[in-house]
């Protein structure tokens, strides 16, 4: 059975951690999410910010992927200029046009 891809697959191999968001090891990075965590319900998608619907932090946003793996698909792009589609395919979600 193959392991999706998100953060957690990669968490035992620092080397694999720095290929793939640039932070030193998977500590440093978990260090880093718990810093941003807690400002989750005030971050606005793209496709929100895209079509004007913005929500209350309040609201409760049904999301195919949890958090975490969105930030480590967003470092994947940033790190190794990986391309939507492909990201998308790793992750199991055909949806990106």
């Amino acid at each position: 059975m193959n392991q999706r891809f998100g953060i957690h697959r990669f968490a035992a191999s620092d080397k694999d951690i720095h290929f793939f968001t640039r932070f030193a090891s998977y500590d440093v990075l978990m260090r880093f999410w718990a810093l941003i965590e807690p400002s989750l319900p005030y971050m606005v998608s793209v496709t929100q910010a895209q079509r004007g619907t913005f929500t209350e932090p309040s609201s409760i946003v049904t999301r195919s992927l949890q958090p975490i793996d969105e930030m480590f698909m967003f470092l994947n792009y940033l790190a190794l200029g990986s391309k939507q589609r492909d990201l998308a395919d790793r992750s199991d979600h055909y949806n990106v046009e």
